[in-house]
């Protein structure tokens, strides 16, 4: 499947799975909304965060070729774009590292204002574990260390955008999380 394909395929069903997905999330914030002091906003970023998160579900397990095996070298993918001067290679590392920027800026806005950095890698870090062992386990890629490594990267570069600028907007507009 070429670039422009996989594309569209992510944007049609990622729609498609979001939908009902962020309707359950408002649904299920707005009950417990009284007794937690939810905000609107809160709910609504909560609802974007759902919505990122069913569009990287369908770029990682939808239209993907049944495979399964395990790469468990560190940066061996790295190396291999390297030495085969592959723009295809460094072009998968950075999608790897891109697809998990949104996640390190949108999780601490929409769940916990106030998580410290240890705190979100290890929450970063669980959420690609798991991708990782789902497409092992269904055969829909393979489980590879550098993805891990590279969706951490780009975690902790979201993180890191959030904490930057984002953060402050927070405290000035008064938003209510919860923790």
């Amino acid at each position: 499947m070429n670039m422009g394909d996989m594309i569209g395929t992510v944007f049609k069903y990622g729609i498609v799975f979001s939908i009902p997905v962020c309707i359950v999330t408002i649904i299920v914030n707005l009950l417990i909304r009284k007794r937690k002091q939810i905000g609107t906003a809160a709910i609504l970023y909560r609802c974007l965060f759902t919505a990122y998160c069913c569009f990287l579900l369908t770029a990682v397990f939808v239209g993907r070729p049944r495979v399964q095996g395990a790469m468990l070298i560190p940066f061996s993918s790295y190396y291999e774009a390297w030495i085969t001067r592959s723009f295809i290679g460094w072009r998968n590392i950075l999608i790897n590292i891109a697809m998990f920027i949104p996640f390190g800026i949108l999780f601490p806005i929409a769940w916990s204002k106030n998580i410290k950095l240890k705190s979100f890698a290890l929450v970063a870090g669980v959420a690609t574990l798991s991708i990782e062992i789902v497409q092992y386990v269904l055969k829909m890629g393979l489980f590879e260390v550098d993805d891990l490594i590279n969706n951490l990267i780009g975690a902790l570069i979201g993180f890191l955008i959030w904490k930057c600028l984002f953060q402050n907007i927070g405290k000035s507009t008064n938003v209510k999380h919860t923790e």
